[in-house]
This record gives C-alpha cells, sequence and structure tokens, in this order.
C-alpha cells in the first residue's frame, strides 16, 4: 500500500474525552514531536511536529471534550493544558514519579555512600561427588518428583549408567561402588614403588655414606640421592598437593586475581581478564591454583556492600539472594541516612500504588522534606507544583503506559525509513498501520 503525504486521516475532534499525550523525538536532541492516544480505544489519535507551548495551546483547543488527560511530569504541557483547556484534570504518570524519586535517591546514594566491608571469607572448592554419591542424589531427586532425565542433568551422571545401576543388586552395587579408579591404583601402585626405591637409597646409603656410591648402585644422580636423604623433599612428593612449594606462573596475577574475586566476578570471568593481561595457562591451571591457596589459607575474600547493591533494594528490597539482610543492616548502621532514603522511596511506592490516599501522601511530602536532601527536596517542590495531578494519579487507573507503547510504536515506524522520511510520512504511516491492524 502506497501512503502518500495528502491521505491526512480524518480526526474526529469532538468525540474524544479521555487520552494520555506524550513527547517523541523526530531528531534526537534537534527536534521533537508531541502523540495523543485516546484511552478508550488504545489508538493514535493525532500527532503535531512540536512540543512548543504556543503550537500545544492551538492544537489542544481543538479537542472541545476532553475531560481528561494523562501525562509525564512535563511542566510545557501542565502550562499547555492549563491555558488550552483548564476544565480538563490532569493525572501525572506514576511511573515517572517512581523515576523521578529514585534518580533523586540514587544521587545522594552515590554522592554520600561508600562501599562497607561485611564479611571475610575463604572461598572454597566443592569435592569431586563419587558415582554413589550422585546416584544417591538422583534417586532422592526422582523420590521427590524430579523426572529421570532432569535428575541425571543436574547431578551431571549418565542416564545409561543410572538405569545400568539401578537393575543391580544391592551385594552388586556394593561391589560396584567399592572399585577403586584404575587412575588411583595406578598412582598408589607408583607410590609405593618409589617409596621402596626411597627406603632401599636411604638404607644402602647409612651403610656406605657415600653419595657417588649410592647414585652408582642404583644408576641415578648424586642430586636425586641428596633428594631422596631429605625428609622435606619426601613429604612433599608424597603429598597430595606437590606444587605447594613451587612457584606457579599464576603467583605474578595473584593480586589481580585477589582485586577481581573481591569484585564477585566468577572464576571463569577472572580466566578470561587474566588472559587480556597477559596470562598464557589454561582454566583449569587457575582452578587448581586457586584451590591449592584455599587449602593453605591464603585465600581470604573480603564482601562488600556496593552502591550498586544498595541502589538494587530500590527495586527488589523482597529479594534475600541478592543482598542479605544482616549485610543491608551493617551497612545501615554505618550510614543511616542511606536507610532513611530507602525508606522514603519504599513508603512513596506504597502510597502511589497500594494505599492511593491523599491524607498518606501529604504526611509523606513533611516527612520527606526533613531529610534535607538537596535531591528530594527538588522532588518534593516538583510534587507541589504538581499537586493535582499527583493526586490524581493516586485516585484514578489511567496512566501514560499505553502512549510510551505507541510512542515506541511510532519510532520503529520512524527507524524503519531510516529516520529520512518526512514528519507528515511518519504521521500517516503509523495512523495507516494501526488502522489495518484492527
Amino acid at each position: 500500500m502506497l501512503i502518500k503525504k495528502k491521505d491526512a486521516p480524518n480526526i474526529d475532534y469532538e468525540s474524544l474525552f479521555i487520552v494520555g499525550i506524550d513527547d517523541f523525538a523526530i531528531k534526537k536532541r534537534h527536534t521533537y514531536g508531541t502523540i495523543m492516544i485516546n484511552h478508550q480505544t488504545k489508538t493514535i489519535v493525532d500527532m503535531i511536529p512540536s512540543r512548543e507551548i504556543n503550537d500545544l495551546n492551538v492544537w489542544l483547543s481543538k479537542f472541545i471534550n476532553l475531560n481528561t488527560i494523562s501525562r509525564d511530569g512535563s511542566l510545557i504541557y501542565k502550562n499547555a493544558i492549563d491555558i488550552s483547556l483548564p476544565q480538563v484534570k490532569q493525572i501525572s504518570d506514576r511511573f515517572h514519579l517512581l523515576k523521578g524519586l529514585s534518580e533523586a535517591i540514587s544521587s545522594d546514594i552515590r554522592s554520600k555512600y561508600d562501599r562497607v566491608l561485611v564479611e571475610s571469607y575463604e572461598l572454597s572448592f566443592k569435592d569431586k561427588q563419587t558415582i554413589k554419591e550422585r546416584f544417591d542424589l538422583i534417586k532422592n531427586d526422582i523420590n521427590n518428583g524430579i523426572c529421570v532425565s532432569t535428575a541425571c542433568s543436574n547431578n551431571k551422571l549418565d542416564i545409561r549408567l543410572f538405569k545400568k545401576l539401578e537393575k543391580m543388586s544391592d551385594s552388586e552395587l556394593t561391589k560396584y561402588f567399592s572399585k577403586k579408579d584404575k587412575n588411583d591404583l595406578k598412582i598408589e601402585e607408583n607410590r609405593k614403588r618409589k617409596s621402596k626405591v626411597i627406603n632401599d637409597v636411604r638404607e644402602f646409603y647409612s651403610k656406605s655414606k657415600s653419595l657417588t656410591k649410592t647414585a652408582k648402585e642404583f644408576g641415578i644422580d648424586r642430586r636425586t640421592v641428596s633428594h631422596y636423604l631429605s625428609d622435606q623433599y619426601v613429604d612433599l612428593l608424597f603429598s597430595e598437593d606437590k606444587n605447594s612449594g613451587a612457584k606457579s606462573e599464576l603467583d605474578d596475577y595473584q593480586k589481580d586475581i585477589f582485586e577481581l574475586l573481591n569484585n564477585k566476578c566468577s572464576i571463569k570471568e577472572v580466566f578470561i581478564t587474566l588472559k587480556e593481561i597477559g596470562y598464557k595457562g589454561s582454566y583449569s591451571n587457575l582452578r587448581m591454583y586457586l584451590r591449592r591457596l584455599s587449602k593453605q589459607n591464603k585465600l581470604t575474600l573480603d564482601s562488600y556492600v556496593e552502591k550498586k547493591d544498595i541502589l538494587n533494594f530500590l527495586y527488589h528490597e523482597k529479594n534475600d539472594d541478592l543482598l542479605p539482610r544482616k549485610y543491608l543492616n551493617i551497612a545501615f548502621s554505618k550510614y543511616p541516612i542511606v536507610k532513611e532514603c530507602l525508606s522514603i522511596f519504599l513508603e512513596f511506592k506504597s502510597i502511589l500504588l497500594n494505599i492511593k490516599k491523599k491524607k498518606y501522601l501529604d504526611k509523606w511530602i513533611i516527612k520527606a522534606s526533613r531529610l534535607e536532601s538537596k535531591n528530594i527536596d527538588s522532588f518534593v517542590r516538583g510534587i507541589k507544583r504538581d499537586y493535582d495531578a499527583v493526586i490524581n494519579s493516586l485516585l484514578c487507573d489511567e496512566s501514560n503506559g499505553i502512549v510510551e507503547s505507541k510512542v515506541n510504536t511510532t519510532k520503529l515506524t520512524k527507524r524503519i525509513m531510516y529516520g529520512r522520511s518526512s514528519f507528515e510520512l511518519i504521521k500517516n504511516k503509523a495512523m495507516r498501520l494501526q488502522s489495518l491492524r484492527q
């Protein structure tokens, strides 16, 4: 379908009663337009290529039967409606009110709050579960109503092996689980052989008292004989962690590793960052290095309540997984003003969305003014300046949600045409397309 500039849709100015208005960018930071949406039909009524007060006055005065207009907190729209349609009830959008207060409080928190140390802890690594442990966990999950394939996937056991084990009797399972891994048996045999060689070397040396003779007798280097005679070397040789005393390539990155872990980066994220700054080793090498530090009690990390954690609480106050309550209380004890700011926000949110009574808003305004916060005071002044519209947002169901949706649709239409179309073409296309969808 071809959409021409002259195909302007007809507007019935007298049949509109409840609408919402908002601005949108025709060319960002340069030119803006204003769109009007019918709340009853949820469709675009009209749009003009301006948000100047004089243009708005002329435009709005055409809609003689309007009785309700929802809008954001813009003073331009407020003043234009007051002048052209003084009898109309204005409703301030609840989302923009909450957004305005959250931005004010966020600015205060960023300027007044510094991160708080709440806990020091050691990074621990889970030992690899045996097949028996995983088999028992899968059976437990199945008993709790989880399907077999999901239970096997969650506990990292091949479903074919699980079904094989499930068919075995108790005696067969006991025999199967008691078998040692072939690799473990090989390691044990090597240790026994090495231990016998060391004992033979020590016994021969105790009689000959000569490193050279001992080395010739066993066909090994004199330095190896010295190692075998050293208790420290033998203890290290048979220890679980043979590399505990050796220098690692990762020692040079230890400061970076600790800093990244303290910033709550995962081991995978630490590995990626280290690769970017020159580390050439493998991911498994990093995990073994961290495991070794953990066993040596050298991997003690600090846990902080950061600014971002406090700001997340504005929107997820009931989610203890994001920030445990005990950590939050430690931060509040050091910065009581932050607790007051968050309390003010949650109270306003409750009044706006749940309580919806004028007297509670009046009390909130007095309470918020006592905080003596520059940003919150500015928000309170805005509420007082637009008081009637804010009260109407408590009493009425209308909001600018549908208006924002249509603004996004209009901007998408503009972008599809690469931003090169005229305003008239954008307007006609947006309105014609919505008529096709109906």
